[in-house]
């Protein structure tokens, strides 16, 4: 199911045309870090919050962030889900980096609760999100398919998984793996071009629109994340 979502950044959700699958993964990958996480932060506060901050608000999703510390419980949070098909509830799963979900020494439970994922944290990352996007899509199509009289008039739960994840910190094996299984990825540059630095975002991929390949430019300032030109699409 195709669904109303919007980034808050106007230029992206023109090219998006504001739509997203439900029960999607979007990475932000790259090697600007400011520009991803003002990227999020503007995601979060399109959401219907302020993005420093966590829980429900009426007018937009639950909010999970996703640490090293609480991973396990976002797990058993997500499988929950095949326990309420009536749930109308909106959720976005956020990892602020893919990397915080490693420095746990105590493995994490996978796929089922009856296996144990044993190899290294790495691999243990690329199973947690593999994990979140099954029971998103599983929740979703359950409520859909499912019991589709029970959903009050229309609403359609929201429910998807962003994470950041910045370069050179993970093996280039998992960090490509992790762009692999994502649904959609923005991939965030910047690069120094003689005296000045130059930022461009690629929409690598993007399920539910034809966004992708679509190159932008932007800048950072004053906290917030701008296109610099919205005829500077190459």
């Amino acid at each position: 199911m195709t669904l109303n979502f919007t980034t808050g950044i106007p230029e992206i959700d023109r090219l998006t045309g504001g739509r997203i699958e439900n029960g999607s993964f979007l990475l932000a990958a790259g090697n600007d870090d400011e520009g991803m996480k003002l990227f999020l932060a503007e995601v979060l506060k399109n959401q219907g919050r302020p993005a420093g901050g966590d829980g429900l608000n009426s007018n937009g999703c639950k909010i999970v962030k996703i640490t090293s510390e609480n991973r396990e419980e976002t797990l058993e949070f997500c499988r929950s889900f095949r326990e309420k098909e009536e749930s109308e509830d909106d959720y976005l799963f956020v990892v602020e980096s893919l990397s915080e979900l490693c420095g746990n020494d105590k493995p994490f439970h996978a796929v089922s609760e009856k296996t144990i994922l044993k190899s290294t944290e790495e691999e243990c990352v690329i199973s947690f999100v593999r994990e979140i996007k099954q029971f998103l899509k599983n929740g979703t199509e359950k409520q859909i398919h499912v019991q589709p009289q029970k959903l009050k008039v229309n609403h359609e739960s929201t429910r998807l998984f962003i994470g950041c994840l910045y370069e050179n910190i993970f093996p280039a094996e998992i960090e490509n793996r992790i762009k692999h299984i994502s649904d959609c990825y923005f991939q965030f540059r910047m690069e120094e071009r003689g005296m000045q630095f130059e930022r461009t975002v690629l929409i690598y991929k993007y399920d539910g629109g034809e966004a992708g390949g679509r190159i932008l430019k932007y800048t950072v300032d004053g906290g917030q994340l701008n296109i610099e030109n919205k005829k500077r699409i190459y």
